[in-house]
C-alpha cells in the first residue's frame, strides 16, 4: 500500500494550487485581453492573488466559483464585493448557503441585469459616457472647486446620467466622499482632485487605487516628487488617454 507522508500531501496541494493559478490568469488574458495585453502577465497574476483571497474571504473555494470571481474582478474591479455601486448584486454574497455555483449564479444574474439597466443593451449607453466624457472641459474640472463632493456629483450627471439616476444621489455621494477621503490620503488637495479620483471610481470600481490592472491611477496620485496640482494633471491626461483608446476600441 502507498502511503504519503503528510509532507508530500502538503506539497502536492502546493502543485494543485499554483496549477490552479497558472489557469486562473490565462482565463483573465482569455477573458479581458485588451487589458491583459496593456497591463501584462505580473500585473493579472497579483489580480488572480488577491482576488482569490477576496472570494476565500466570501465562501467561495470551488473552481467555478473562484473563476467567476476573477471575471468579476477583471470586469468591474477589484473590489466589486463591496462597491456601492453594485450593492443590488453584492447583496447575494451575504447569502451563505453551501452550493457556492448556486450563489455564484444568483449573482450573475443580478449582475447582468444591473449592467443591462445602466449601460444599456451592448453598452451604448456606456460609450455615449466615455465621449461625454472625453468632451468635458477638462481645464475647468482640475482646477480648485469650491463644493468638490457636489460637483463630481454633478459631472457623474452629466457623463451617464441614466446610470446616475439608476445609482440615486445617496450612492453617487458614497462614492464622493471616499475620493475625497482618498484624496486627503494622497496628500491631493481635496478642491482639486475629488472630482477627477470620483469619476475613476465611478469608472473602474471603487477600489482603483488598489486594483492592480489600473496601478497607474495610484503611482501617478502618489508622486512626491511632483506637486499636487501637477500630479492630477498627469492623471487626467492618462485618463482621457485610456479613455479615447477604450472608445476606439468599442466603436472600430
Amino acid at each position: 500500500m502507498l502511503i504519503m507522508r503528510q509532507e508530500q500531501m502538503h506539497a502536492l496541494r502546493e502543485v494543485a494550487a499554483s496549477n490552479f493559478e497558472a489557469a486562473l490568469v490565462e482565463r483573465g488574458r482569455q477573458f479581458a485581453p485588451r487589458l491583459a495585453a496593456l497591463r501584462g502577465v505580473q500585473a493579472m497574476q497579483r489580480l488572480v492573488v488577491a482576488a482569490v483571497g477576496h472570494a476565500r474571504v466570501h465562501g467561495f473555494d470551488r473552481r467555478g466559483p473562484v473563476r467567476f470571481w476573477v471575471e468579476m474582478s477583471l470586469a468591474h474591479g477589484l473590489r466589486w464585493f463591496d462597491d456601492p455601486q453594485l450593492e443590488p448584486v453584492n447583496r447575494h454574497l451575504a447569502e451563505r448557503e453551501p452550493d457556492q455555483l448556486a450563489r455564484a449564479e444568483r449573482v450573475h444574474a443580478a449582475l447582468l441585469a444591473h449592467v443591462a439597466r445602466a449601460d444599456g443593451e451592448a453598452r451604448v449607453l456606456a460609450r455615449q459616457a466615455l465621449a461625454e466624457l472625453l468632451a468635458l472641459d477638462w481645464k475647468t474640472l482640475l482646477a480648485p472647486q469650491p463644493d468638490p463632493a457636489a460637483t463630481a456629483i454633478a459631472v457623474m450627471q452629466v457623463v451617464h446620467p441614466h446610470r446616475a439616476r439608476l445609482l440615486g444621489q445617496a450612492t453617487l455621494n458614497r462614492v464622493a466622499i471616499a475620493a475625497g477621503a482618498a484624496c486627503r490620503e494622497l496628500g491631493i488637495e481635496v478642491q482639486r482632485g475629488q472630482v477627477l479620483l470620483a469619476g475613476l471610481m465611478i469608472g473602474f470600481g471603487h477600489g482603483v487605487l488598489e486594483d492592480p490592472m489600473y496601478p497607474w491611477v495610484r503611482s501617478t496620485l502618489a508622486d512626491g516628487t511632483a506637486p499636487a496640482a501637477r500630479r492630477c494633471e498627469a492623471l487626467a491626461r492618462k485618463t482621457r488617454r485610456y479613455a479615447r483608446a477604450v472608445l476606439d476600441h468599442w466603436t472600430s
